[in-house]
């Protein structure tokens, strides 16, 4: 789990941006660095190839 690691992972781009999220719903927040769509997680450090060691962190937003 995401908790466990020592790393923090990549951050892909440093400005502020705004995302529309559902209430209540969990989301994979991307710590690989792999995905151009982040914060979201697409399942990129699943690729065995990429050798990534960093999961997602599953993150709930609450209005």
């Amino acid at each position: 789990s995401a908790l466990n690691q020592a790393e923090n992972g990549l951050i892909y781009d440093k400005k502020p941006f705004k995302v529309e999220v559902d209430k209540d719903k969990l989301y994979s927040w991307c710590l690989c660095g792999g995905f151009r769509g982040q914060p979201f997680c697409d399942g990129t450090y699943k690729n065995v190839y990429l050798k990534i060691k960093l999961r997602p962190a599953i993150t709930t937003f609450i209005h």
